[in-house]
């Protein structure tokens, strides 16, 4: 949850953006990086990042003045050029991410790059795509697309992937990130994860992929929910229901059966924030954010 609220907050954040901003990934082939420099609560702390690159743990470690729990270098062990991204846990932190946020007012219809998972080879990787558009009225980013896929070690060299993105909005984005997350049970020093030459595929959709909603709207209750919810409104025939993570993963998809009443079972949802998608055959659309939460007894 404290990866998640940072992730919300930062992209609340970034999106005033250029009217003619198109969707240039910044710094995809990590060639240029920078020394950054915070005051911590032990004092100044000074950190070197990627430019245009974050790490969530690394923003929690340098503010709280830890620098030695940023689990990101700079590698000469790249796919081309000179410098890749390591994600580099340790046995006192398993974890390691890797973020961007950027301006973007087109469509992509894919996202990919290179990878190199190093040491034992003992972890996973989650790579996640999200775009959204600001709705000045209701003051909240709506969501647009996502896309996500895991990582899984193959060899020893560079392996390339590539992540489609399912756009669950006819509306035209204003900001996106994307975010790559590493985690190893037993990781040691050598492990982790290196990509490099991430960028967007050369298809570039920029009109709408999907038709505005044609006179159908839905509630989820409860909302949080915990083990179900329940969708219940004006539903197309045979609706199409996806349930995807804030980082872009499609975890859930169901096809409804007749009626305006229908109940989903939660089972394998961690609590965290999700979207929600109904759709029909025909293309129409409709999303809404669902709240998991799991009570502890």
């Amino acid at each position: 949850m404290k990866k998640l609220c940072i992730i919300l907050f930062v992209a609340l954040m970034s999106l005033v953006v250029p009217a003619h901003a198109q969707c240039n990934l910044p710094n995809g082939s990590f060639e240029n990086w920078e020394n950054i420099q915070v005051e911590g609560i032990s004092g100044p702390v000074e950190v070197y990042f990627p430019q245009e690159w974050y790490t969530l743990g690394g923003l929690f470690a340098f503010l709280l003045g830890f620098d030695d729990e940023i689990n990101l270098q700079q590698t000469t062990d790249s796919h081309s050029g000179s410098y890749a991204a390591w994600l580099a846990p340790d046995e006192a932190n398993p974890s390691a991410d890797l973020l961007a946020i950027f301006a973007c007012n087109e469509r992509p219809q894919s996202f990919g790059g290179f990878y190199k998972f190093t040491g034992a080879m003992s972890g996973t990787a989650e790579v996640g795509v999200y775009f959204g558009k600001y709705n000045a009225v209701q003051d909240t980013l709506m969501p647009v697309g996502v896309g996500g896929t895991t990582l899984l070690p193959s060899g020893q060299g560079f392996n390339p992937f590539s992540v489609q993105i399912e756009y669950i909005s006819p509306e035209i984005p204003d900001s996106a990130y994307v975010i790559i997350q590493y985690d190893s049970e037993t990781a040691v020093t050598g492990d982790g994860l290196i990509v490099d030459d991430l960028s967007f595929g050369s298809g570039v959709a920029v009109q709408p992929a999907f038709a505005p909603a044609s006179g159908y709207a839905f509630t989820i209750a409860p909302n949080p929910a915990s083990e179900f919810i329940t969708l219940q409104g004006n539903l197309p025939q045979n609706a199409q229901v996806i349930i995807a993570g804030v980082n872009g993963v499609v975890l859930k998809r169901i096809v409804l059966g007749n009626g305006n009443n229908h109940t989903i079972p939660l089972t394998g949802l961690p609590a965290g924030l999700y979207f929600i998608a109904v759709g029909s055959a025909a293309g129409n659309r409709v999303t809404q954010k669902l709240a998991v939460m799991h009570p502890q007894y």
